[in-house]
């Protein structure tokens, strides 16, 4: 659902990270799906980054 879609992820991407921060997940513990998974992550948080100065403006105008 788009009204929830960044809250949703938010909490889904906090939940992978703390996984990898923990050890859950490590150079012998992911396989497979997902680590094309992982990695599709990644390369797609690098791209959601290259958009910080967009996101920035939206922030900026919300928040006249």
């Amino acid at each position: 659902m788009s009204y929830c879609r960044f809250e949703n992820t938010l909490r889904d991407l906090q939940d992978c990270v703390n996984a990898i921060e923990s050890g859950e997940y490590n150079e012998e513990g992911i396989h497979g799906y997902e680590l094309d998974a992982v990695q599709e992550l990644l390369e797609t948080c690098r791209e959601f980054l290259d958009l910080e100065n967009t996101i920035d403006n939206i922030i900026e105008f919300h928040e006249d």
